[in-house]
C-alpha cells in the first residue's frame, strides 16, 4: 500500500508565530565608532515582502518625480528645475539600485538602527560595508523568517504539599 503524501498544512502555517531572521556582520572598518573594547558588528535582519517591494519602488521614485516636475512645468525648463528642487529630486539622477539599497538598510538594520542620514553617510564613506550590509539583508530575506515553536500555556505551578 502506497503512503499518501499530503500537501502543505496551511492551518499549521497560519497558526505559527514567526520572528525576524537576524545575523551579525563584523565591521572592523567602523571600529572607531564603537565603544573601546566593543566588538564592531552590525545586527541585521531579513525584511518582509512588503518592505522589499517598498525598497524596489524607491528605485523608481526619483525618476517619476522628475517626470512629474517636467509635466507640471509645461515644458519650461526653469520651472521644471524649480519644481524638481521643491520635490527634493533636482540635480544629478540617483542610481535606482542605490535608492533601493538605502531603503533596504533602513528596513533591515537592527543595531544600530540606521536612519536616512546615517545610511547615506555609510554609503558615502564606507561603500563596501554599505553594499555588504544590504547584500546580507537580501540574503536573510531570502531565507525567510524563523518559524517559532508552539507556545505553551505558561509555567507549571509548583505543587504544594499539605
Amino acid at each position: 500500500m502506497a503512503v499518501k503524501k499530503e500537501g502543505m498544512d496551511i492551518k499549521r502555517f497560519n497558526s505559527t508565530k514567526f520572528t525576524d531572521r537576524t545575523d551579525t556582520m563584523k565591521v572592523p572598518e567602523l571600529a572607531p565608532f564603537f565603544p573601546e573594547g566593543a566588538e564592531p558588528v552590525l545586527i541585521l535582519r531579513g525584511i518582509t515582502g512588503e518592505q522589499a517591494l517598498t525598497a524596489n519602488e524607491a528605485a523608481d521614485r526619483s525618476s517619476k518625480l522628475i517626470a512629474l516636475a517636467e509635466k507640471l512645468s509645461g515644458g519650461n525648463q526653469e520651472a521644471a528645475t524649480a519644481v524638481a528642487e521643491a520635490l527634493g529630486v533636482a540635480g544629478k539622477q540617483t542610481p535606482a539600485e542605490f535608492s533601493r539599497r538605502v531603503e533596504l538598510l533602513l528596513a533591515g538594520s537592527v543595531t544600530p538602527v540606521f536612519d536616512r542620514q546615517s545610511a547615506l553617510k555609510l554609503a558615502m564613506n564606507y561603500p563596501t560595508v554599505f553594499l555588504a550590509a544590504t547584500t546580507k539583508i537580501l540574503n536573510l530575506t531570502g531565507m525567510g523568517r524563523v518559524p517559532g515553536k508552539p507556545q505553551g500555556s505558561g509555567e507549571t505551578p509548583a505543587s504544594v504539599s499539605p
